[in-house]
């Protein structure tokens, strides 16, 4: 199963910052998505009940995009002293590493 995959249809449940340059997006499902890197967020503050529906890679950036018209592009360069990028969880045990 391709990353992108994991990723389609899973419900947004809330935004998390556990510390400086970590942002988390939790989901209905148990799933966590932990980004280390610079991101810009462009969100439909209005409709929270969203899910994912693509996971769009270019060669700066992954851009999660939601169903909402939101969107959140995640840059490709590394913050030090971070060696990750982002680092996803699923429910089923599978963990992501970009780096």
């Amino acid at each position: 199963m391709h990353f992108r995959d994991r990723l389609i249809g899973k419900k947004f449940k809330r935004f998390v910052t556990m510390e400086l340059n970590q942002l988390n997006l939790d989901f209905a499902d148990g799933s966590r998505f932990g980004i280390y890197t610079d991101t810009t967020i462009k969100w439909k503050a209005e409709q929270l009940d969203t899910s994912v529906s693509d996971f769009i890679e270019a060669p700066d950036t992954f851009t999660i995009a939601f169903d909402n018209g939101s969107t959140i592009a995640i840059s490709r360069e590394p913050i030090p002293p971070s060696p990750e990028i982002f680092l996803f969880n699923d429910v089923d045990g599978t963990t992501v590493v970009e780096n």
